[in-house]
């Protein structure tokens, strides 16, 4: 009985939740603010609010976010449309792994190289 007190006074329980937009935009900005340009999950919403993301559409992002807005947008779309993601240098899709997406969700983004648009 004693044992048992104790181990419920200092056991710790962890609950494993599946990641947000808002949670990994939080995250981000607060660990390293270059690496998602200074992008605050306001600022995230406003941007999808403004772009007009709607299911069925097709989108072009230049997203240096970490693949931050691309993962939002393909989660708003949940898998009914198309998003052509542009990237310069090496491809970081950090934020799109970390979304945990659906099979669904991840087809309907492709990545172009930004130097195969500009030849």
């Amino acid at each position: 009985k004693y044992l048992k007190k104790k181990a419920q006074k200092h056991v710790q329980q962890v609950t494993l939740l599946r990641p947000s937009v808002m949670e990994l935009c939080e995250t981000y900005y607060k660990q390293s603010r270059n690496k998602v340009c200074g992008l605050r999950y306001d600022y995230l919403s406003s941007l999808l609010c403004q772009a007009d993301v709607r299911s069925g559409a097709r989108f072009l992002v230049l997203d240096c976010a970490a693949g931050l807005v691309a993962g939002a947008m393909a989660q708003q779309l949940a898998g009914l449309g198309e998003i052509y993601r542009l990237f310069r240098g090496s491809y970081p899709e950090k934020g799109l792994l970390e979304l945990d997406l659906s099979e669904s969700e991840k087809s309907c983004v492709r990545a172009i190289h930004l130097e195969a648009l500009e030849s």
